[in-house]
């Protein structure tokens, strides 16, 4: 089964148009037949998403660890929750069950699991697709950072082209339905 690892917000005070997004990349998902692997918690858009696949018949893998646990609450509710001791094996495991990464808005660990993947394709320690979910213009700063990061000299183009950056679930469904995956 191809499983697509999904970076988010667990925070509480996410704007409802965001949950709502959140429940159609769900069901996005489940309808093109990918499993979701995520960070295991019941709150924010982690939470949204991965009801939102088990709702609409999919399969989630929600890999956590003992500490976030009690912060983010685990979703007893999906088809399989794994508890890990720290953040390393976490994100590890998370990178290991997945072969497609996608990043809905988020605050502060979304863009550490985001860079740290996006470096391990820089590195070649993975081909898998990336692809960056612009709702509303939510990533445009990160955008401007990359060409900001390409004028100085620190990045090419071609680590830019690493990163498909989408904007509507119309073009999550499109790409998800026509993504070859290894």
């Amino acid at each position: 089964m191809k499983s697509i690892c999904v970076y988010t917000g667990a925070s509480l005070n996410i704007p409802d148009e965001y949950h709502n997004e959140a429940k159609e990349v769900g069901r996005i998902i489940s309808a093109t037949g990918y499993k979701l692997v995520y960070g295991g918690g019941n709150t924010g858009l982690m939470g949204t998403v991965s009801t939102s696949v088990m709702e609409n018949g999919g399969q989630v893998l929600g890999i956590t660890t003992k500490q976030l646990a009690e912060i983010e609450k685990v979703n007893t509710a999906i088809s399989e929750i794994r508890v890990v001791e720290n953040m390393h094996i976490r994100k590890h495991t998370m990178f290991e069950n997945s072969d497609t990464f996608l990043i809905l808005p988020g605050g502060f660990g979304t863009l550490d699991e985001f860079f740290e993947i996006v470096t391990w394709r820089q590195l070649q320690i993975h081909l898998h697709p990336i692809l960056v979910y612009n709702y509303k213009g939510y990533w445009e700063p990160l955008k401007s950072l990359f060409e900001s990061m390409k004028k100085a000299g620190f990045i090419k183009q071609h680590h830019i082209d690493m990163v498909t950056f989408i904007n509507n679930s119309n073009e999550l469904l499109t790409l998800l339905q026509n993504l070859k995956v290894a």
